[in-house]
């Protein structure tokens, strides 16, 4: 309590795939955002800084982590957020970076990937080989859009193309909105998904400078730091799971008993 109350960098985790799920390898907006508002609330926080190394993930999470910053530093003025990324920051960890003061980066670090992904395959023609017959039924034409085993219908297809341009342009307002002048390349590569080395990203003015949390520690001149980020008990995901997979277990166990009752009677 008394590190709290004293001088010292406050420390919020971005580490691992962003996802809506609470768990120890993931990262989420409600964990995330209650540790940003205490963070900034806690009276002896110099300065908030967002430890981030994930490749990204869901856009909406992105999205709330990014709006709460932006929101605790319109009523915290007096405390700057420095985004420093270790391996990595991409995509949506990237988005959720651009909201800071500063980027700071290691001339290694990978950054950027400023671009959405929707993976979709097509087996229709190994479908037709091994004889497998695609019997779906829809109410809607649409509701079997991108079906793998049928040919792609023009229509769906750019239908989905403009559901992620619009998702993208999200994400380049964001980043041009949070970065504002300090981005030195108005080159739409920027834009395109391209991801870039730390040092290459300070000469696209995609990040600030390089650097790492302790030479942050001393440029500040603080000795302390505190991390705020929600721990979630380990025992908690894996006795989900458990409790899941047991509930699973007693559910099929009922209904094989169910079906060798109905069939002796049937029998």
């Amino acid at each position: 309590t008394s590190s709290i109350g004293s001088s010292h960098l406050a420390i919020v985790d971005i580490v691992g795939t962003i996802d809506s799920s609470a768990g120890q390898s993931t990262v989420n907006s409600e964990d995330t955002n209650k540790a940003l508002k205490r963070a900034f609330e806690a009276s002896g926080s110099k300065a908030i800084v967002l430890n981030i190394n994930s490749p990204g993930g869901s856009p909406v999470q992105s999205d709330e982590i990014w709006q709460e910053i932006r929101y605790q530093k319109k009523q915290h003025p007096n405390k700057k957020v420095y985004a420093v990324i270790g391996d990595m920051g991409a995509s949506g960890a990237y988005y959720i970076a651009s909201a800071a003061d500063e980027i700071i980066v290691n001339p290694s670090s990978l950054v950027g990937s400023i671009g959405v992904i929707m993976p979709n395959y097509g087996l229709s023609g190994l479908a037709q080989k091994l004889g497998v017959e695609d019997r779906t039924l829809t109410s809607g034409n649409n509701k079997d859009i991108l079906s793998m085993t049928k040919p792609i219908n023009p229509e769906q297809r750019a239908h989905v193309q403009a559901l992620l341009d619009n998702v993208h342009g999200h994400f380049i307002n964001a980043v041009k909105e949070g970065r504002g002048k300090r981005l030195k390349s108005n080159d739409p590569a920027v834009f395109s998904g391209l991801f870039w080395t730390g040092e290459q990203a300070i000469a696209l003015g995609v990040a600030d400078r390089s650097g790492s949390i302790t030479t942050l520690m001393r440029e500040l001149k603080v000795d302390q730091k505190v991390d705020y980020t929600v721990q979630r008990n380990p025992l908690e995901s894996v006795l989900g799971r458990m409790g899941a997979k047991i509930g699973e277990g007693i559910s099929s166990s009922l209904a094989a008993q169910l079906e060798t009752q109905q069939n002796a009677k049937i029998q």
